[in-house]
């Protein structure tokens, strides 16, 4: 496989801030380590897949950059800002889809949307509202309240939330999980359509599949540690397989755009 070797990054000149820069990020749940000394650093732009086996970090690093978390030791900063002290400007930037979809169930799609859109000052928010809806296909569901929903048009409208403030980071924790077939071509369209507006990506997956040829750089967590990092232009099914396992064989890496 072409590419940069398993554990090192590209370097560059450039002394541009990075969208993303973990420092020894480390976390741990009672006895538990979730994540140990991670760092790496993310140029405004890029797409990270993130790769890992049940259990590896993935959802816990997504939540320490959304500051839903604080980590136990170390930092990670958000366009130069820090995710425990200056949480609500790095809100502010980014749009996330967790495990759970954070709307409101008995609220329609579109109330849901339109109360997001306030919170967050959206400019012109029922047509930023009707325009998401047109993204991912919600129209025909816009009146219906989330509880009634099927999981697959959940997960789209959850989507809808995210992107809904045009936000600078992605941060998208399992994304196809739920979604059928549609709902994933709908998902690459908007992926592409952020990286074309050099909107930074982070996103995790089991089923990367439906992700081959999106990301543009690759990291693989196992035991709370980064194991892998590699950049190329178009990774394939087969090149996203090869490194994910190469990379559970060797020791803990450092990762990012230098």
């Amino acid at each position: 496989m072409g590419g940069v070797p398993v554990g090192t990054a590209p370097t560059s000149t450039s002394k541009a801030l990075p969208a993303v820069r973990a420092g020894g990020l480390t976390k741990r749940f009672g006895r538990t380590w979730a994540l140990r000394d991670v760092s790496f650093e993310v140029r405004t732009g890029a797409c990270v897949l993130v790769l890992g086996p049940n259990g590896a970090g993935k959802s816990t690093l997504l939540g320490i950059a959304a500051t839903l978390l604080r980590p136990t030791a170390g930092s990670l900063e958000v366009f130069g800002r820090s995710t425990v002290r200056e949480t609500r400007a790095v809100r502010a930037e980014t749009g996330l889809v967790s495990h759970e979809p954070m709307l409101y169930p008995h609220l329609t799609v579109r109330e849901n949307l339109l109360l997001f859109a306030e919170l967050c000052a959206a400019e012109a928010p029922s047509e930023r509202v009707a325009e998401v809806l047109e993204t991912f296909a919600l129209q025909e569901y816009a009146r219906e309240p989330v509880a009634r929903l099927s999981h697959g048009t959940v997960q789209r409208a959850a989507l809808a939330r995210a992107f809904l403030a045009r936000p600078r980071l992605l941060l998208l924790d399992e994304p196809v999980a739920g979604l059928d077939e549609a709902g994933r071509a709908l998902l690459r369209d908007a992926l592409l359509q952020a990286h074309a507006a050099r909107v930074t990506v982070i996103v995790t997956a089991h089923e990367w599949e439906a992700l081959a040829g999106l990301p543009d750089r690759v990291a693989v967590l196992a035991g709370g540690e980064l194991r892998g990092w590699a950049e190329r232009p178009a990774w394939t099914e087969s090149d996203l397989r090869d490194f994910y396992h190469q990379s559970l064989l060797t020791p803990q890496a450092t990762g990012g755009d230098r």
